[in-house]
């Protein structure tokens, strides 16, 4: 999916069903999360990232923050009870508006809509803390890969950046899809599981949520050509998820 149009279905998203589309859990289509539990819900994510941090005796300096892919702005307000200055970035517009207007913190927290695949409107060294998480899984690697990429430039020499990415399939306990996934290559089942979902996407008119991953070792090389040292990876797979998800943790040299 093109950058276009993962923009164009993240902006939809965010008309129709937006805390929803970020934390699609059951019973809370079509407008049922409460907004409190909803924000809750970043708190208690940020909180115990930042815990895990200390427990490791990983010092973050608390000066500024981005959250990439901030959506509403659910973790990007829980980021803004801990920093001094906060950065929410997101590609839909639909989705910034409405982070604008959740905003409890004034001009210490600040929204962008960016459209294009680079982060060039930050320079160099510019940030501390660098959080994403359910963002990047939602892009082809080739896009994910420039991010993180960016990710590493604009982290300052010994800040710390977290993030989520889906990795190899689990094994299913199913025989045959077990075979079946020996015999035809992952590429082509990838392929066809997109192709799948945007046209039931398209015949029922309604937004796309694509599903991408990378292997967690070619995740950790293209750190450490960035000069970013992987400090922890940290299983975050859901039960009823086909893949393995990993939470990077990781240091920039």
């Amino acid at each position: 999916m093109k950058i276009e149009n993962l923009q164009k279905n993240w902006n939809k998203f965010g008309q129709t069903d937006p805390l929803w589309a970020v934390l699609t859990y059951d019973g809370k289509e079509k407008g049922k999360w409460n907004i409190a539990e909803f924000f809750e819900t970043g708190e208690k994510e940020i909180k115990e990232v930042l815990e895990h941090l200390e427990s490791s005796k990983i010092r973050v300096n608390k000066s500024r923050a981005l959250d990439f892919g901030c959506a509403v702005g659910r973790l990007t307000q829980a980021l803004a009870n801990r920093f001094d200055e906060v950065y929410g970035i997101d590609i839909a517009p639909s989705m910034i508006e409405q982070a604008m207007q959740f905003n409890k913190h004034g001009n210490r927290c600040k929204y962008i809509l960016n459209e294009v695949d680079h982060l060039r409107i930050f320079g160099d060294s510019y940030f501390d803390f660098i959080y994403s998480n359910i963002t990047l899984q939602h892009m082809k690697p080739s896009y994910s890969k420039k991010y993180l990429a960016e990710f590493a430039r604009i982290l300052k020499p010994g800040g710390i950046m977290v993030f989520q990415l889906p990795s190899e399939r689990s094994r299913s306990t199913n025989l045959l899809k077990r075979i079946v996934r020996t015999i035809i290559p992952e590429k082509v089942i990838e392929s066809i599981f997109h192709l799948r979902v945007r046209w039931i996407g398209a015949l029922r008119g309604e937004p796309v949520m694509e599903m991408y991953a990378i292997q967690k070792e070619n995740v950790i090389d293209l750190l450490a050509s960035e000069g970013i040292k992987t400090i922890e990876t940290q299983d975050v797979s859901q039960s009823d998820s086909v893949r393995l998800s990993y939470r990077y943790y990781a240091i920039k040299n």
